[in-house]
């Protein structure tokens, strides 16, 4: 797993800054209970990374308990969405009305 994570970090150019994330998140990707125990190579999750996780999990967490402004961003989407489909379609016209 470390030689593909190497290799993703050298053909993506991604900055070392985030190469412990990038390594979190591949061997939480691989197994969502990588970090339960210490492992050999060193990695930790932060409480904070440990917390976010738990308020993911369906069985342990509030799936509702997300950021305001992401509820706000959903709502815009919808109602762009409402107003593209209602754009699209083929009203008629008064000269089309027999």
């Amino acid at each position: 797993m470390d030689d593909l994570i190497d290799r993703f970090m050298e053909k993506t150019k991604i900055d070392e800054i985030y190469e412990e994330h990038i390594r979190k998140g591949a061997y939480l990707a691989q197994d969502n209970e990588a970090f339960e125990d210490l492992r050999e190579d060193g990695l930790r999750l932060k409480p904070e990374e440990r917390n976010a996780l738990i308020m993911e999990d369906p069985k342990r967490g509030n799936k509702w308990n997300q950021p305001w402004i992401m509820y706000a961003l959903v709502g815009c989407c919808s109602l762009g969405a409402a107003v593209q489909g209602w754009d699209e379609v083929d009203w008629p016209t008064e000269s089309s009305a027999g």
